[in-house]
């Protein structure tokens, strides 16, 4: 690869130059190798702060999530947990699903990728839905 690739970066492979028809492209992929590569001749790696971003990310993504949570009249359990549980399901959707249709990723892979974001909402909603996150104010009696 140090021979052939100038560059670190993402290739899709077999190319597709601008100007392309469709149909020559769509030959290519049925009757060759196509794949999606990023490439890093050298790279720096740190487990310790790829896990401490993970972390972060899905923090902040929870703490969204929450806020939405805030703003909605639900009150009950359920329906608090329903609701993380269906901003779980869009995530692991947006781009799950596009890379399997558009890169060819496994079936396999993309399931599993979905269930495990849909899974972090899920466990996330559990603590959420169990607590009072605002939402309108309670009207008086009066």
């Amino acid at each position: 690869m140090k021979t052939t690739l100038q560059a670190p970066g993402l290739y899709i492979f077999p190319r597709m130059d601008p100007g392309t028809d469709e149909a020559q492209y769509q030959k290519l992929v049925e009757n060759g190798p196509s794949g999606l590569l990023i490439y890093h001749p050298k790279r720096e790696f740190s487990f310790g702060k790829s896990l401490a971003v993970e972390f972060l990310t899905e923090l902040v993504q929870a703490l969204l999530a929450a806020y939405l949570l805030s703003l909605t009249p639900l009150s009950t359990f359920p329906g608090r947990l329903g609701f993380f549980a269906l901003i779980g399901a869009v995530v692991g959707i947006s781009t799950n699903v596009s890379y399997w249709n558009w890169y060819g990723f496994p079936v396999l892979y993309t399931l599993a990728s979905m269930f495990t974001g849909w899974m972090g909402f899920v466990c996330a909603g559990v603590v959420a839905a169990a607590m009072k996150l605002g939402g309108p104010p309670a009207r008086s009696a009066s």
